[in-house]
């Protein structure tokens, strides 16, 4: 932690002198990699300490506004202070964003390489091209400029993995990712819960249920204090899941509701064309319950409503260019125009699916 914070305090003074004179506040400190867990009063007193025992041993370095609240910097010049690696490295190293202009010059052509192949790779993947999109999103990761912009584009990637069903390479880059999460700073507890929503989207998909809901609610804790409202959404859509195939219909739809109004504060309607689907699927499980129970009329009533959620989605996808879950949306369709007994349509639904 003490190297990180050292780093951090040699890259302020001798690059960014004029802004601040050098100095970083507490609040900076916090978002260094390994500083995340402490609040700046801890903070102020573990460096207060750390300066004691240096002057002790006549190797203090660093100065302070005040004794515990700061702000700290090194007591030397810039001229003094030499890096062994260029400034580039140690601002992606410490995710040091805020620097400004300065120490920031040699790492913007990096990013935009980086941003190049990254959206190219998200319009890639959103066209249904996962092979092209892996390519792409290949590139933008051998040229991330900071860790998050790592675990961002390897995020993406385990998507693709978990798309194409291959379940080991997702696995392999997620111990990839876990080893990285701690070098964030600022962006670690996003980073953190992205893992563990993706965590519990891998238990879904291999049907161990009450491990998916564990990681999933273990995401939540850390997504719902801080505004991560896609995070929240995510969880929250794959908890109404969970719920649906254990057969509670009504506390799916309790998540699923949850899951839009979280996704709807992010514009985040690729999401929403999920949801609508997942509501669809519910309501045509209910009406299957209510048929096998002897209830005609109220089964058909769910399948209406599943009509209407479900073409709801189709409508998204219509405006988004969705592809692969326009065909989810269309063979649903048809099951439903099926069950209410317009076979034309249905057949008519199938065969675009």
């Amino acid at each position: 932690r003490f190297f990180n914070l050292y780093c951090c305090l040699a890259v302020m003074r001798k690059e960014d002198p004029l802004r601040n004179e050098g100095y970083a506040e507490c609040e900076q400190i916090r978002n260094l990699p390994l500083w995340g867990k402490n609040q700046p009063v801890s903070i102020g007193k573990q460096i207060s300490r750390h300066v004691a025992f240096m002057k002790r041993r006549r190797q203090n370095r660093i100065q302070s506004g005040q004794k515990v609240g700061g702000p700290f910097r090194f007591a030397l010049s810039p001229s003094h202070i030499k890096l062994d690696v260029p400034t580039g490295s140690v601002v992606s190293y410490l995710a040091l964003t805020d620097l400004g202009p300065v120490s920031m010059d040699d790492q913007l052509p990096r990013f935009f390489r980086f941003a190049e192949h990254y959206w190219r790779g998200s319009d890639h993947f959103n066209d249904g091209l996962l092979v092209e999109a892996n390519k792409s999103y290949g590139r933008a990761l051998r040229v991330a400029p900071a860790p998050h912009h790592w675990l961002a584009t390897a995020f993406q990637i385990q998507r693709i993995h978990e798309r194409l069903g291959e379940y080991e390479q997702v696995s392999a880059l997620r111990l990839a990712i876990r080893k990285r999460l701690k070098m964030t700073g600022r962006y670690q507890l996003w980073a953190e819960a992205r893992d563990l929503a993706f965590a519990a989207l891998m238990e879904l998909r291999n049907k161990r249920l009450d491990a998916a809901e564990r990681f999933y609610l273990r995401a939540l804790a850390k997504a719902g204090n801080h505004g991560l409202f896609d995070v929240i959404g995510s969880c929250h859509n794959g908890l109404g899941v969970i719920e649906k195939q254990r057969g509670n219909f009504s506390e799916a739809m309790g998540h699923y509701f949850r899951a839009l109004d979280a996704w709807l504060l992010v514009d985040y309607f690729y999401g929403f064309q999920s949801v609508f689907f997942n509501i669809g699927v519910i309501y045509r499980s209910w009406g299957a319950q209510m048929a096998e129970s002897g209830f005609p009329r109220e089964a058909k009533e769910k399948y209406e409503k599943a009509i209407i959620w479900t073409e709801g989605g189709m409508s998204i996808c219509t405006k988004l260019g969705i592809g692969y879950d326009m065909s989810e949306d269309k063979g649903l369709l048809s099951h439903l125009y099926r069950k209410i007994g317009k076979i034309e349509k249905a057949l008519g639904l199938a065969t675009e699916a």
